[in-house]
């Protein structure tokens, strides 16, 4: 068995207490109704009584008054109401009961056709209120701005209740509207609707019920609290875009900026690495010019100039004197020539100030042609002064 918990009227809630009320969005489509319910009682006057009756059985919807401790099932014929069954909530699937009841099998030997059946709830068990004097502007959108006034006319939350409504009474003079809103809520709904299915049911219509079985022709099912969010499913999804392309503009742009500059960075960068590395080539050959040309310098330093030994020698040496070869190696000096007395050349050589180190390298040989003595002698060149002329 499935609990159906009905719920009490609020006291703060007003009651109407009208014995019918006829539910539909506007004025126009109650005259519509008007107009087509004439209608059809006009073709049906043509048609034989019996032919009526069976039409009439086959196609009134199959009622389901769930009340406060009972469940009445029945359906009108023409324009009597012909009760079928009626048991006792806590009969339902109760093998203790009596006449134990399976609400399946009851009303599938009822329903007919597409098996739609309509759910009826005790008048009293809603919530109506009148809403006077409304500008006649909000009748095309009723749905919304009735959504948004239900947390005022109820003490529950927008979304914790169904409702329809009507309007009931015009001032053209005024340009107002008065409308009747009918309230109950969501969790007495899902709750019956639960039921419904437990049983099998497809129900097309919730409905209230007065005292004299009448239906008040409200369907709490055609407008609920989800027609708003449809409507404004186009926004959200606007929103949704917004939001998103916010959420680029804050993370997704300064990354790749970020990454825009880093890359131009490190191509900056590369090209500066680049230079540096033709900068430190440039640099390298020029400090080894710089260290060739200071070897030239330091060998030069060192290594006294051949002209300033040579004349030297030719200062030193006797006119009798001369010389045939000279060699230069480093600092030290070879030389070959003839002379009357070469003996005395060490001595001479030696005198110098630029010279020291002398020794012959050989024996002194008398040539008898020349009449000289032939000498080899080698000494070196005083380092501090070799470079002074």
């Amino acid at each position: 068995m499935v609990p159906v918990n009905l719920i009490s009227t609020p006291n703060n809630v007003k009651i109407e207490n009208s014995a019918t009320m006829e539910f539909s969005g506007t004025s126009l489509q109650d005259e519509f109704a008007r107009f087509l319910s004439w209608w059809v009682g006009e073709l049906n006057s043509l048609i034989p009584e019996s032919a009526r009756s069976f039409f009439k059985r086959k196609s009134s919807s199959l009622l389901v008054d769930v009340l406060d401790n009972e469940i009445r099932i029945g359906r009108f014929r023409g324009e009597t109401y012909d009760t079928l069954e009626q048991f006792n909530l806590s009969d339902i699937n109760n093998p203790k009961a009596n006449n134990t009841v399976d609400p399946k099998k009851l009303l599938g030997a009822h329903k007919h056709g597409s098996g739609h059946v309509t759910f009826r709830l005790p008048r009293s068990r809603a919530m109506v209120r009148t809403l006077t004097g409304r500008p006649q502007a909000m009748e095309s959108n009723l749905d919304e701005a009735l959504f948004f006034e239900l947390e005022r006319l109820t003490p529950f939350l927008p979304e914790e209740i169904w409702y329809d409504f009507h309007v009931c009474g015009r001032d053209q003079e005024a340009g107002t509207i008065d409308i009747q809103i009918a309230m109950i809520p969501k969790t007495t709904t899902d709750e019956l609707l639960s039921l419904a299915n437990s049983w099998g049911l497809d129900v097309e219509r919730l409905d209230l019920v007065d005292e004299t079985f009448s239906s008040f022709n409200v369907n709490f099912l055609k407008r609920t609290q989800r027609i708003l969010p449809s409507k404004l499913e186009p926004i959200n999804r606007i929103l949704r875009l917004v939001a998103f392309g916010l959420f680029l503009l804050v993370v997704i742009f300064p990354l790749l900026n970020q990454f825009k500059t880093i890359t131009h960075l490190s191509e900056i960068k590369g090209l500066e690495m680049a230079q540096a590395n033709e900068a430190i080539t440039i640099q390298n050959q020029i400090d080894a010019i710089i260290a060739e040309n200071h070897f030239l310098a330091e060998a030069k330093k060192f290594r006294p100039p051949f002209v300033v030994i040579l004349e030297e020698l030719t200062r030193i040496l006797p006119d009798d004197t001369w010389l045939v070869r000279m060699q230069l190696n480093g600092s030290e000096v070879k030389i070959t020539g003839y002379s009357r007395a070469a003996s005395k050349l060490i001595e001479v050589i030696n005198n110098s100030h630029i010279f020291q180190d002398v020794k012959p390298a050989s024996s002194f040989v008398r040539d008898a042609k020349l009449d000289r003595e032939r000498f080899k002698m080698t000494f070196t060149v005083n380092s501090s002064d070799g470079g002074q002329g």
